[in-house]
């Protein structure tokens, strides 16, 4: 015991005491890696061994269908024309619109399954009257589209309005 002494004694004599603390702290880290970390260590690589079980889940499939192909399932034919433009000029009969000038022109472009079916008249009565024709057959045809307006007045005092009209219906072509 007293030869332990002498080299302890020896040793603090030799190394100053802020060393003696990184040596204790060197130690105490070292002790703490095999006590603590290399248990730690094994029993991850034990974990990672076994197999894992996952739970099974139930396929679950979404079925997708795009914008555009839902327009064209519901829009009309190139057959339907007819019925189209009976309701144009029913809804004008109904709001005591006479339609002038009726030009007809479509067209299909290279390529594309749509037809565009432009509808251009002309008609004279009250403003708050085409804008409610206008109005009522955008609701009743939703593949119709305004395409052109303008407004001719003769003079200021006069309540009648001369609209010039041209709608686009736009159809499928099968």
């Amino acid at each position: 015991m007293n030869k332990l002494q002498w080299w302890w004694s020896r040793f603090i004599d030799k190394v100053s005491l802020l060393a003696g603390f990184a040596w204790l702290l060197l130690i105490a880290i070292g002790l703490y890696g095999i006590a603590i970390l290399l248990p730690a260590q094994q029993r991850l690589l034990q974990l990672e061994k076994q197999p894992v079980i996952a739970p099974i889940t139930p396929e679950i499939s979404y079925r997708y269908t795009s914008p555009a192909d839902l327009f064209f399932a519901q829009a009309p034919t190139a057959a339907d024309i007819t019925g189209s433009l009976q309701s144009l000029f029913a809804l004008a009969k109904k709001r005591g619109i006479a339609i002038n000038e009726v030009s007809y022109k479509d067209e299909q472009r290279q390529g594309e399954d749509v037809v565009h079916y432009n509808i251009s008249f002309s008609v004279e009565t009250s403003y708050p009257k085409i804008k409610a024709f206008i109005t009522d057959v955008l609701a009743a045809l939703p593949y119709l589209a305004l395409e052109q307006l303008a407004f001719e007045r003769e003079n200021v005092k006069s309540k009648l309005v001369v609209a010039n009209l041209r709608f686009t219906l736009y159809m499928v072509a099968k």
